[in-house]
């Protein structure tokens, strides 16, 4: 028996709920997965998984052995990484998971001028706002906006700030009026972004914490077709910084009650606690923290 590949079996039905499943998840068949999990029991002498026609969990044994595994898969995993990235450093792929707006705004751009320096780097940038498992989704980076989850057991470097900003255009204003206040809010449109919460509210500092105001008029799950919608005219925006900052430089947009918006939330650039971290993760780092901090500054 193999018992490394056992271990990646047993590992894959457990985080995958079924031997149907991580048959799928590997590419072999349901009874190939299990007639190593019964070798696997009988190599160890216990029960790992108590298994009826419904469902399936883990025995006390199970999951130790469970958690034990994953961290023999990982270890090796980081061995060959660090061998690996020694002799292929001309030829690396480099996998990178980023917020949606901060990679269209910032990092793409930035990968750009790192691929210059390293021309022979392959990298992959996907650009999302959900949570990402860096482990099992096999991503080499992260970049990601906001707090951190506590529990999150990754090394995380801060590349900087996130700023937000509240616009209209000339157009609009000129049309609708100037608001003085965050109360006049209510007599306006205000363009509303899908990905931030049910109600699609701005979080704005009213008093000493933020709050929902308003409603909004507009919807859409995409900041940049929000930002075309208020250019045109239709609404008032709350974005980030960096999506709007050429047009408030240029006059297309007018920046709008700057006392009530949100706090700056913190960039990380968030990683595998390897053993040996990868010499490619490292270079790019500390590229961007480089490249990006007259951007990003306090």
């Amino acid at each position: 028996m193999d018992r490394i590949k056992a271990i990646e079996v047993f590992v894959a039905v457990v985080d995958n709920g079924s031997l149907t499943r991580a048959a799928e998840r590997l590419d072999v068949t349901p009874a190939m997965v299990g007639k190593v999990l019964a070798q696997l029991e009988t190599h160890l002498g216990v029960q790992l998984i108590r298994r009826t026609t419904r469902q399936q969990s883990l025995t006390d044994a199970g999951r130790r052995f469970y958690e034990e595994g994953r961290r023999v898969l990982e270890q090796l995993s980081w061995a060959e990484a660090s061998v690996t990235d020694l002799q292929a450093q001309g030829q690396a792929t480099l996998r990178i998971s980023c917020a949606t707006t901060l990679g269209q705004c910032l990092i793409a751009p930035a990968l750009a001028g790192f691929q210059q320096e390293h021309p022979n780097v392959r990298l992959v940038l996907e650009l999302s706002n959900s949570h990402v498992n860096p482990v099992e989704e096999g991503f080499d980076l992260l970049l990601r906006v906001g707090a951190l989850d506590p529990d999150l057991d990754l090394v995380a470097i801060r590349l900087g700030d996130y700023r937000m900003a509240l616009c209209a255009s000339p157009e609009y204003l000129a049309v609708h009026g100037t608001p003085e206040h965050v109360e006049h809010l209510v007599s306006h449109r205000c363009l509303g972004n899908l990905v931030w919460n049910r109600r699609s509210t701005w979080n704005l500092l009213i008093g000493e914490a933020p709050q929902p105001w308003p409603d909004a008029i507009f919807l859409s799950n995409d900041g940049p077709a929000l930002r075309q919608v208020s250019l045109a005219g239709g609404g008032i925006l709350l974005q980030p910084e960096m999506l709007v900052e050429e047009d408030i430089a240029s006059g297309r947009l007018i920046p709008l009650l700057e006392d009530y918006l949100p706090a700056s939330r913190p960039i990380h650039a968030l990683y595998r606690r390897d053993r040996f971290p990868l010499a490619k993760v490292s270079s790019l780092v500390d590229y961007l923290r480089r490249t990006l901090r007259s951007t990003l500054q306090d």
